[in-house]
């Protein structure tokens, strides 16, 4: 009896509907602010655009000083000069070893690679401190804040 089996067109039809469906489900279209505290990608992804900043992702290296946090980023490829207000320590970042990074007029946002913990760095201005704020109603309790001074990108292909 055939007529419970599907022919090989009907069989691809299903499976073509079913893995439009899959992706339907995963689509990170439309998604709440819930959605957001869970999904790392879409996070950044919407903190960038709050930000109005450019997003990065890969190996970091850091060194401070009392005045200067510096990020090395991709082996030197670019470098995030951090000037910190007095005070402020940033010596939990000196182990963080591969990040996604954004940066913007308004500061810096790292995410530790390694357990998902983001690093606010805003900029002491009323602009950055609203922006910053924006960014936090979107995120999770995972994270730690400080206010910088301000930030500078050095590129290596603009560098001598």
């Amino acid at each position: 009896m055939q007529g419970n089996r599907l022919s090989n067109r009907d069989s691809t039809i299903v499976v073509m509907f079913g893995a439009l469906f899959g992706l339907a489900l995963f689509c990170p279209c439309g998604k709440t602010t819930t959605d957001l505290k869970t999904d790392n990608t879409a996070t950044m992804e919407r903190i960038a655009d709050l930000l109005e900043g450019n997003r990065i992702c890969g190996s970091i290296r850091s060194s401070e000083n009392i005045s200067q946090l510096v990020l090395n980023y991709q082996n030197g490829t670019k470098l995030i000069i951090i000037d910190k207000l007095p005070s402020v320590d940033e010596e939990y970042i000196s182990r963080v070893q591969a990040a996604d990074l954004i940066i913007s007029k308004c500061g810096v946002v790292l995410r530790d690679l390694s357990n998902n913990t983001l690093i606010l760095m805003e900029n002491n201005d009323s602009t950055s401190i609203a922006r910053f704020n924006s960014v936090r109603s979107i995120i999770s309790d995972n994270y730690t804040s400080t206010r910088i001074f301000g930030v500078t990108t050095v590129n290596k292909d603009n560098s001598y």
